[in-house]
């Protein structure tokens, strides 16, 4: 067990925010029953939806598949939601953070550059380093920019296929 008085960093802090008000030791944690119950109810609701349409209820094999198809273009709707909310999200590493990081650096490195330049240092090594520092973090903002824009893009695809999905459903 981690002593709090150690500094928690990286991997060792896993969401720890602060030091909590009462030193509980471990072998009085209560598991989350609730949240247990619910993923176990899930699952089991999926398989009774499956028993019922494949043996109580004669529906047609076709219109079965087109179900579970559409109960794993939900699941992979939900997957990329959380995937891009967690790019979009303060945590440190994600895909914004990474943007305001490289963009702030960015911008000390022009100042930078900007120095040498009324210095007249341009003939530099060091000069012709910053320039090539200051197009890679360019070209890392644009990158993850880009992936921002495709996970936006992938999600109203599957949307939409989930719509038609849902049309094709209803019509059959």
């Amino acid at each position: 067990m981690i002593s709090w008085s150690e500094n928690l960093d990286g991997a060792a802090r896993k969401g720890v925010r602060e030091q909590p008000y009462f030193d509980i030791p471990l072998w009085r944690y209560i598991w989350p029953v609730l949240h247990t119950l619910i993923g176990v109810g899930n699952d089991i609701l999926d398989y009774l939806i499956d028993i019922v349409e494949s043996e109580i209820q004669a529906l047609p094999a076709k219109e079965i598949r087109m179900k579970r198809e559409l109960r794993d273009l939900e699941k992979e709707d939900n997957e990329m939601v959380e995937a891009r909310d967690y790019f979009d999200s303060k945590n440190e590493g994600s895909g914004t953070e990474l943007i305001k990081k490289y963009r702030l650096e960015k911008k000390e490195e022009t100042k930078n550059k900007e120095q040498m330049e009324d210095d007249g240092r341009q003939d530099d090594e060091e000069y012709k380093m910053l320039c090539q520092k200051i197009e890679m973090l360019e070209a890392d903002i644009q990158k993850l920019l880009k992936e921002r824009k495709k996970m936006t893009t992938d999600i109203e695809n599957l949307r939409k296929r989930k719509k038609n999905k849902k049309k094709s459903i209803a019509a059959f």
